[in-house]
C-alpha cells in the first residue's frame, strides 16, 4: 500500500488542532492580573447591583460560586447610601447574594471627607487580602473616619486584611481573623482602632491589633476574642486601653498577648457570664499618675479569670488583677484561679467586691501581694485539700496535714498556719508554686435524656489526687466540662 505522506501529515495537524481545542475548552486560560487596576468606585445596592459595571469580576452569587470583586485599586468616591451626607469609595448595601471582595486597595485619604468602605445590611459577604485605609482630617490626629464599617449585617467574614480603623455595629456571626487592624502613620491617636458594638455570636481571632484610643467591644453577646496580638499605640500621649469590653454577656477573652495599655490593658466593665483565660498580659505604659492594671474586672458578675500571666514592667502603683467598681455597681460572683501575677505594686486587689473566690494563683515579687476591703465576703482559698495560693514572701513551714493542720508529722504541701493580710486570710497557703496538673482523660455517659435540646451543657468537675501511701496531696483542680 502506498501512503500519501502529505495527506497523513494534514490529518495529524487536524487531530492536533482538535485535541488542543478540547483541552482549551476544558481548562480555559484567563489572563493573569499582575498588578492592581485603577477603578473609580464600587457601589452595589441590592442583589441586582452585582454587575461587571459595578466592579464584579466573576461569580453568580451562590455559596459555591460567589460574586467576586477583585484586583482593583480604588480612589474615586460616590455619595454613600447607608450614611447620607458622607462620601465612600466602596459600598455594598442590602444584599443576600454571596460575595467576596478580594485583593483590593482602598485609600480613604484620596479625595478625602468620607469613609473608605461600608458594608451595610448584607448577608454572606467576605473581605479578604485587602488593604483599606482611613481618611483623617488635618492636622493628623484630629479626627478619622473608619477605614471599614460593617453594620447590621449577618455572616460577614474579614480575613487576611490590613484595615486602618474598623467599626462594626449590630452584626450577627461576624468573623475577623488573620488581619492587621490599627492606626498607621499619622493616623495614630485618632479614635478607636477597632470598635465592635452589639455583636451577636462573633469571633475575633488571630489578628494583630494596635489600639489607638481603644480596642473596644460593647453590648454584645457570645463574643470570642482569641489568640490575638493586642497592643496600644500611645503616640502623642494618647491614653489607650489595649482591650476594653463595656457591657455584654457570654464574653470570652482567651489566648491573647496584650501589652502597652495606658491605665488598663484588659478591662471588662459591666459584663456577665464572661471568661478571661490563658492570656499573657504585660504592663508597659503607666498613666500620668503612675498607675495601671493588667486585668480589671469592674462592676461585673459571674466572671472567671484563670490561667493568665500578668507582669508589671512599668507602673509605680500598678495592680496585676483588679476587681472593683464603676458606675456604682459592686462586682460579685468572681473566680480567680491559676494565674501568675509578678512584679506589680499590688498583685490582686478586691475593692468593694463580694463572693469572690481566689485560689491556686502564684503571687511572686509583688510589693503588696493582695488587698481586700471586704475580707469577710470573699474566700482566698479553695478549701482543703485543694488549697489556696502561693505567696512568694511566705516563710511558713509544712509539718502537718488535715483540714485543721493537726495531723503531724504529715506534710501535705500546705502551710500549717494561714497567710494573713489586712484582715483577710488564705487558710491553706501553698508551699510551692502552683503547677497545672497533667491532662486527665475522662468519659461522660448520659443514662437518659427525656427531652433533648440543642445547646451546650456545662458542669464544673473537681479532681483531687492524693498519695495512696502517705495521704499527701498531689494536686487538686477544677475543670469545666462542656458538651455540645
Amino acid at each position: 500500500m502506498i501512503i500519501n505522506i502529505r495527506r497523513l501529515f494534514a490529518v495529524i495537524l487536524v487531530l492536533a488542532a482538535v485535541l488542543l481545542t478540547s483541552v482549551t475548552m476544558v481548562n480555559p486560560i484567563f489572563p493573569r492580573v499582575l498588578a492592581l487596576q485603577n477603578y473609580p468606585y464600587v457601589l452595589i445596592v441590592g442583589n441586582n447591583g452585582f454587575t461587571s459595571a459595578n466592579g464584579v469580576t466573576s461569580g453568580t452569587g451562590t455559596a459555591t460560586d460567589p460574586y467576586v470583586i477583585s484586583g482593583w485599586s480604588i480612589s474615586g468616591v460616590t455619595v454613600s447610601r447607608a450614611r447620607p451626607g458622607t462620601y465612600v469609595h466602596v459600598e455594598i448595601d442590602n444584599t443576600t447574594a454571596y460575595f467576596i471582595i478580594r485583593k483590593i486597595s482602598v485609600d480613604g485619604s484620596v479625595n478625602g471627607n468620607g469613609q473608605a468602605a461600608i458594608i451595610s445590611g448584607v448577608s454572606n459577604g467576605r473581605v479578604e487580602s485587602s488593604n483599606i485605609t482611613a481618611y483623617c482630617q488635618s492636622p493628623p490626629g484630629l479626627f478619622c473616619y473608619p477605614g471599614l464599617t460593617v453594620q447590621s449585617s449577618t455572616n460577614v467574614t474579614l480575613s487576611g486584611d490590613i484595615i486602618n480603623q474598623l467599626s462594626a455595629g449590630g452584626d450577627t456571626n461576624l468573623v475577623l481573623q488573620g488581619s492587621t487592624i490599627g492606626p498607621f502613620g499619622n493616623y495614630a491617636g485618632s479614635g478607636d482602632s477597632l470598635d465592635v458594638n452589639g455583636c451577636q455570636h462573633c469571633l475575633i481571632s488571630g489578628n494583630n491589633i494596635v489600639a489607638s484610643g481603644n480596642f473596644k467591644i460593647s453590648g454584645g453577646s457570645d463574643v470570642t476574642i482569641a489568640n490575638n496580638e493586642i497592643s496600644a499605640d500611645t503616640q502623642g500621649g494618647n491614653w489607650a486601653t489595649s482591650l476594653l469590653v463595656g457591657g455584654g454577656t457570654g464574653i470570652r477573652v482567651t489566648g491573647n498577648t496584650v501589652m502597652g495599655g495606658v491605665g488598663d490593658n484588659v478591662d471588662l466593665d459591666r459584663v456577665s457570664n464572661a471568661t478571661v483565660s490563658q492570656n499573657k498580659v504585660k504592663m508597659t505604659a503607666a498613666s500620668p499618675y503612675g498607675d495601671g492594671t493588667g486585668i480589671a474586672i469592674l462592676s461585673s458578675s459571674n466572671v472567671q479569670v484563670s490561667q493568665n500571666s500578668v507582669v508589671d514592667a512599668c507602673c509605680v502603683n500598678g495592680i496585676g488583677i483588679l476587681v472593683g467598681v464603676s458606675f456604682n455597681i459592686s462586682p460579685t460572683d468572681i473566680r480567680i484561679f491559676e494565674n501568675n501575677v509578678t512584679q506589680a505594686h499590688t498583685g490582686i486587689s478586691l475593692q468593694s467586691a463580694t463572693n469572690v473566690t481566689i485560689y491556686h494563683n502564684n503571687l511572686f515579687g509583688n510589693t503588696v501581694q493582695a488587698t481586700d476591703d471586704k475580707p469577710g465576703s470573699n474566700m482566698w482559698d479553695n478549701g482543703y485539700p485543694s488549697g489556696g495560693n502561693y505567696w512568694s514572701n511566705d516563710n511558713g513551714v509544712d509539718n502537718c496535714s488535715g483540714p485543721q493542720q493537726n495531723i503531724c508529722p504529715s506534710p501535705d504541701g500546705i502551710r500549717d498556719t494561714p497567710y494573713s493580710f489586712n484582715s483577710a486570710q488564705d487558710r491553706y497557703p501553698l508551699m510551692k508554686l502552683f503547677v497545672d496538673p497533667p491532662a486527665i482523660s475522662y468519659s461522660i455517659h448520659f443514662l437518659s435524656i427525656s427531652s433533648p435540646n440543642l445547646g451546650t451543657i456545662a458542669k464544673t468537675v473537681s479532681v483531687t489526687a492524693t498519695n495512696s501511701t502517705s495521704g499527701g496531696l498531689i494536686f487538686a483542680a477544677e475543670r469545666t466540662v462542656t458538651y455540645q
